[in-house]
């Protein structure tokens, strides 16, 4: 630049454009400066000066901590603001009080595999002058010792991963300390707060109500010729999630399939001894049906349990359905008509105060005529197996549906003790 007048003077702008600078120009730059003077006679005299742009002792304003949690998938599904947590700056008023500032507070949500892990940034930090050296992010809270974790300034992301549970109204501090270049830190203390809760935290257990327990002809009152029993119902999930995660099962008299490997449980379904629907939502229909045949007896009542399991992660709930079959008449059949059928009633003890009544009929007994006599036989059908040993049919079946023989042998056993208990005691009249 030139100035003709050497009574003013001259202005000039030194910036070394940086885009990473607070300031938008490089902080460690150099100049050269040359001045000519000239006089009227044409004489010239040359001087020079260095300029710095590096003087670190030039800034006096600490930096500003600024914290922000980064809105990933994790922490739209295990994170949530909850308010607001008090803390000290660490100075006093003029009358002595501790002045406070409000640090936001979070609730963290551990996954099913025991922990949830955090992104945050410190990218909205900033420092006018030497600009940002270095991030200290400090823990504390979670564990007996504070922990820290030093960071470049140019590593503006820090990841924590939270596995331990708060208890009561304890929190864990993570506080972002900044350091500038001149190892000036920020003044106001920048904190954010959590507690910690287990996987099912807020999420209440499943239920499913009972619309209606009826025979395969869909009439719940009377006594009709069906070996199959619909169960229909609603599922009320009160999961706070969307979750379509809601399996219910049904299995007759027997506990412990529930447990069993999908293999057993479809050769149950098949034999119609199981039924099960999965994948339902709040608010979803289910329908199982299951096969009750076996359970009639010809001069006898009987009893039986229908098992319900609803399982939505690792909530389970199990409840049970008593079923009671009225004994059959032989003077019903009317004479000696060869295969003629009769019905009977069944009815339904609810679950809890829940009264369900459905009443179902079945022909079980078939009767065949002996040549020259009015005596008649009766064959027990269990399985397709006629004129075997119930108890026997059983254990195979179960054998050769993957169970323990001794085991089957032992439930089978039990299962018929009633039943020849109160062949007994009839006397074979």
């Amino acid at each position: 630049m030139h100035s003709p007048d050497s009574s003013q003077p001259a202005t000039a702008i030194f910036c070394v454009p940086d885009e990473n600078a607070e300031l938008g120009c490089k902080i460690d730059a150099e100049w050269r400066i040359w001045l000519f003077l000239h006089d009227s006679y044409g004489n010239t005299r040359i001087t020079n000066i260095s300029v710095y742009t590096n003087d670190i002792n030039a800034d006096s304003t600490p930096p500003e901590a600024h914290i922000e949690i980064v809105e990933d998938s994790s922490f739209a599904d295990f994170v949530e603001f909850v308010g607001y947590q008090q803390t000290p700056t660490g100075k006093q008023d003029e009358n002595g009080n501790w002045i406070m500032v409000d640090s936001p507070k979070y609730r963290v949500r551990l996954s099913d595999t025991g922990d949830t892990s955090i992104r945050f940034s410190s990218a909205n930090s900033s420092d006018i002058g030497t600009g940002i050296g270095k991030f200290t992010w400090s823990v504390n809270g979670d564990g007996d010792n504070v922990q820290s974790y030093e960071l470049p300034g140019s590593q503006v992301e820090w990841t924590y991963t939270f596995r331990n549970l708060t208890a009561g109204e304890n929190t864990i501090m993570v506080e972002l300390t900044v350091y500038d270049k001149r190892d000036q830190r920020n003044e106001e203390p920048t904190r954010v707060f959590f507690e910690v809760v287990g996987e099912m935290f807020g999420d209440a257990a499943p239920e499913v109500q009972f619309d209606s327990i009826a025979t395969a002809d869909g009439e719940s009152f009377n006594g009709l010729e069906s070996d199959i029993i619909n169960i229909t119902g609603t599922v009320v999930d009160n999961d706070a999630s969307a979750d379509c995660d809601v399996k219910v099962e049904a299995s007759l008299d027997d506990l412990t399939i529930f447990d069993k490997s999908d293999g057993i449980k479809t050769a149950q379904k098949a034999l119609g001894r199981f039924d099960w629907q999965e994948g339902l939502c709040d608010g979803d229909q289910y329908f199982l049906t299951l096969n009750i045949s076996h359970k009639y007896l010809e001069t006898e009542g009987n009893v039986g349990v229908i098992h319900i399991r609803l399982t939505e992660g690792a909530y389970v709930v199990d409840d049970q359905i008593t079923l009671y079959t009225v004994p059959r008449s032989n003077e019903e059949q009317g004479g000696n008509e060869e295969g003629s059928g009769d019905t009977s009633a069944l009815m339904f003890a609810g679950i809890g105060a829940l009264l369900l009544i459905a009443v179902l009929g079945v022909t079980m007994m078939f009767m065949r005529g002996r040549s020259g006599s009015d005596q008649q036989d009766s064959v027990e059908s269990f399985g397709g197996v006629e004129q075997m040993d119930p108890v026997e049919a059983y254990v195979q079946q179960l054998v050769a549906q993957g169970y323990d023989e001794q085991m089957a042998r032992q439930y089978a056993t039990q299962y018929y003790a009633q039943y020849y208990s109160q062949q007994n005691k009839g006397g074979g009249g």
